[in-house]
């Protein structure tokens, strides 16, 4: 569910929805009740999905792993990657990587739920199962760096100082990892290191960041726990007063 203008909403069906009836997307005027579905070739719902207004276009994650986008004029695919192919493209982890497990990461399942185009080149993906974000180069389509998890690039500390090294996962299966500008990302933080089975590194939390891309560090500015141990689902927008 995503803002398309000041009246009108972005929805999409749920990306295990097998009902072909069901419009995959639909806009929704508030105001008026009007619905209209969007006519486009993708497969599924989404997990996450965003207008792109630069390119006339609908950003999307397909099936979990793969982010598309797709024209709004034609309906056709107009540009998308797979967590495979990025991270086949990563010589970062290629060399961090025994060469026989690479086959193994690439073919995981990243589970993204969260897709955002920042500028002409920069897309941003949340993966709930790699506990990351990923800097993607929409037109060379590779993988930029990794931030959070167990492949990431970026030194991570905390309100206190205390620095984390790359590839320690300060935050686990998290949702709505953004970018909300000047290198600043929020996200909810689930923290549960299983959500299958209930097992929790730490309450749930939103957590801000700030990254520098140059010394490749993460530093927490803003953190607030929910008391609670939140397994799955989650959100985190930032107010317009900051």
């Amino acid at each position: 569910l995503k803002m398309w203008n000041a009246s009108t909403l972005l929805m999409s069906e749920f990306f295990e929805n097998s009902d072909d009836d069901m419009p995959k997307f639909l806009l929704w005027n508030w105001q008026t009740g009007a619905e209209e579905a969007l006519e486009i070739d993708a497969v599924y719902g989404s997990h996450d999905a965003e207008h792109v207004p630069m390119d006339d276009g609908l950003m999307t994650v397909q099936d979990t792993n793969n982010l598309t986008e797709y024209s709004l004029t034609t309906g056709k695919e107009i540009w998308g990657v797979t967590w495979e192919s990025l991270c086949y493209s990563s010589a970062k982890l290629a060399m961090s990587t025994p060469p026989d497990m690479m086959a193994t990461v690439c073919s995981t399942d990243a589970h993204f739920n969260r897709v955002q185009q920042a500028s002409d080149n920069t897309v941003y993906a949340g993966s709930r199962d790699l506990s990351a974000l990923l800097k993607v180069s929409k037109m060379s389509g590779s993988l930029e760096w990794i931030l959070g998890g167990p492949f990431g690039d970026f030194v991570t500390i905390d309100l206190n100082g205390t620095e984390y090294p790359a590839g320690y996962e300060y935050w686990t299966h998290q949702h709505n990892f953004e970018w909300v500008g000047s290198n600043k990302f929020i996200m909810f933080d689930n923290g549960a290191s299983d959500p299958v089975t209930g097992t929790f590194d730490h309450e749930s939390r939103f957590l801000m960041i700030e990254v520098d891309e140059i010394a490749y560090t993460a530093t927490v500015v803003w953190e607030w726990s929910t008391g609670e141990e939140a397994p799955i689902w989650g959100d985190a927008d930032l107010l317009p007063n900051g």
